[in-house]
């Protein structure tokens, strides 16, 4: 699942957290288990809910996005919050992928494991399992989408 966005949403700590801390108690849950970013009000540091979002116990990645983890005591707000780094993951990247495209050899190579990828190929939009498969940074279309060796080749990276 994607990150989600939601407004509006706080809660508190329910607990003592050091700076450190990977799972931290919250006196209510968000609505959803997805991930998400918040921010410790009383210290400024974000961090990135993993799993148990719909909870009270969420899992945590501290100190993202150049902040650093810090000891912040019961009662501490936290918000969910839209942060530059979750927009950019909404941004594709888009890049001309390495390889040959012919009728026997459609596989290709994307310069990074993106977190979603779509392939344009002769003016045709592809979507992931739909057009072509992905393992890590190999590309293989599907038999039977393959626009002819000299129609233009994009990816479009998202994350």
């Amino acid at each position: 699942m994607g990150e989600r966005f939601v407004n509006n949403f706080s809660t508190t700590l329910s607990g003592d957290i050091t700076n450190s801390a990977t799972s931290i108690g919250v006196a209510a849950g968000a609505s959803y288990a997805g991930t998400f970013r918040a921010m410790i009000v009383s210290t400024g540091e974000i961090i990135k809910v993993t799993a148990g979002g719909d909870t009270t116990t969420w899992t945590v990645v501290r100190g993202t996005e150049g902040t650093s983890g810090t000891a912040a005591t019961s009662g501490d707000e936290l918000r969910i919050i839209l942060t530059e780094e979750a927009v950019e993951t909404l941004i594709p990247t888009v890049e001309a992928p390495t390889g040959t495209k012919n009728d026997s050899n459609d596989t290709f190579t994307i310069s990074r494991d993106a977190r979603a990828v779509m392939i344009v190929w002769g003016g045709v939009l592809y979507p992931e399992d739909d057009g072509f498969t992905r393992s890590g940074t190999t590309i293989t279309m599907d038999a039977g989408n393959e626009p002819g060796a000299a129609d233009s080749f994009q990816a479009m990276l998202w994350g």
